[in-house]
């Protein structure tokens, strides 16, 4: 599916550009407005949305991304040293 390959990757540019430990939250609200901006907020992509915990672990099983190992409201996400 298109738009859950498209939220991987704004998932991505999101924690690039947060630039540090950020929460799941902050990485949704990110996504969000990087989609407001490119005017990407179909009706596919909101339904992909509701998986983007799952985006963020294929990132972090692709190497991009990796987390502190804390789960829930605890968990940092960002990019590898």
């Amino acid at each position: 599916m298109k738009a859950r390959v498209f939220l991987k990757s704004l998932s991505f540019q999101a924690i690039t550009e947060l630039n540090g430990p950020c929460t799941k939250s902050q990485i949704s609200k990110k996504v969000l407005q990087i989609a407001r901006e490119c005017d990407a907020l179909t009706d596919d992509f909101i339904f992909a949305f509701r998986d983007i915990g799952w985006r963020l672990q294929d990132l972090k099983k692709e190497g991009l991304i990796t987390n502190n190992g804390e789960e829930s409201a605890a968990c940092r996400w960002f990019l590898p040293m």
